[in-house]
C-alpha cells in the first residue's frame, strides 16, 4: 500500500475506543475555552492516530474559532479525504467557506 493510501485510510475499529476517550477529554478542554490545551490534545491524538478524522475536524473548528480560516478549510478537507461521508465535517467546511465569502 502506498504512502498516500495509508495516509487517507480511516482509523481502525481497534483504535477507535481509545481515540474517542482522548477526543472527549480534548473536546472538554475546547468547550471550557482552554484552546491551547485543546489544540495540544488534538495534535497529540493525531500523533498517535494520524487518520482520526474527528480530531482533524475539531482542529478545523478550533482554527476557525481563532480566525485561521485557510487552516480551518484545509483541516476540513483533510478530514473529508479520510472519511468522505463525514457529515459534520461537510457542514463545518461549508459554513467556513460561507464565512469567507466562497459561495461557489
Amino acid at each position: 500500500m502506498g504512502t498516500a493510501a495509508r495516509k487517507n485510510k480511516p482509523l481502525s475499529k481497534k483504535h477507535t475506543i481509545r481515540a474517542q476517550q482522548l477526543l472527549q477529554q480534548a473536546w472538554a478542554r475546547h468547550q471550557a475555552g482552554l484552546l491551547q490545551d485543546a489544540e495540544s490534545s488534538y495534535l497529540s491524538i493525531l500523533n498517535k492516530y494520524p487518520n482520526y478524522a474527528e480530531a482533524i475536524n475539531l482542529l478545523g473548528l478550533l482554527a476557525r474559532q481563532l480566525g485561521q480560516f485557510d487552516l480551518a478549510i484545509a483541516r476540513f478537507e483533510q478530514a473529508l479525504a479520510i472519511q468522505p461521508s463525514f457529515a459534520e465535517a461537510h457542514l463545518n467546511f461549508a459554513d467556513t467557506l460561507k464565512m469567507v465569502g466562497r459561495l461557489e
